[in-house]
């Protein structure tokens, strides 16, 4: 039954959700997640990336469409990431830890605000310390999602509508906080299509792909 399910479910028009880390050829501040340069290259070129409004508002119209993601804010997502975006055209949303800008590893808030003023650079939340929401009380729950949507909204001055679970976890109580907080999609780490059925039933619990050295041929 569930194989069948599956089948169902992967007819139907996709996205790509990845989602990257860390694009570096040196010992990272993380090390985990990497992907090399060479390869985060080679894995963009050729590929349709669309923003996340593009594809989600209209994902019915854009079969095998990509949507790139970033989480953490680490350094190379300024250094690294943007630049082959740029240079190549592609969109993609940089999900922020907002309470680690400014620190070792971390990108600065110059750099965040002119990220910001891209049209190809969509801005998310990913919470303001990184900690898994599994291992919040309901305060420090709210605090993650709702005060770092604030904060990022005043530092940039655009509204900020996604948001990115640490390690992907969320439980309902954090779904129902993303969902009071404004945000318009929520994402998880759950390999899968991103289609008008996750749309229907996950809007705020959507599959992305983990790009790293070790699933880049896979994806």
């Amino acid at each position: 039954m569930r194989s069948f399910l599956r089948k169902i479910y992967n007819k139907f028009k996709h996205v790509n959700v990845i989602m990257a880390h860390h694009v570096c050829d040196d010992e990272p501040i993380i090390p985990s997640c990497i992907i090399s340069k060479e390869g985060f290259r080679e894995y963009v070129s050729g590929k349709k990336f669309v923003s996340i409004d593009t594809a989600l508002r209209s994902i019915s119209k854009n079969n095998k469409s990509y949507i790139l993601t970033v989480d953490d804010a680490l350094d190379d997502l300024y250094t690294e990431i943007y630049p082959v975006c740029k240079a190549n055209g592609i969109p993609f949303t940089a999900f922020i830890s907002v309470d680690l800008i400014d620190k070792e590893g971390y990108i600065t808030t110059e750099q965040l605000v002119e990220m910001a003023g891209d049209p190809l650079v969509t801005i998310g939340s990913h919470g303001c310390t990184h900690i898994k929401l599994n291992e919040c009380d309901d305060d420090q729950a709210r605090y993650e999602i709702m005060e770092s949507k604030s904060k990022l909204e005043k530092t940039i001055g655009k509204e900020v509508l996604a948001y990115a679970y640490s390690n992907g976890v969320a439980s309902k109580r954090d779904i129902k906080l993303v969902k009071k907080a404004g945000y318009r999609y929520g994402f998880g780490v759950i390999p899968r299509k991103c289609n008008v059925i996750s749309l229907m039933f996950d809007r705020f619990l959507l599959p992305r792909y983990n790009l790293d050295n070790n699933t880049v041929q896979k994806i």
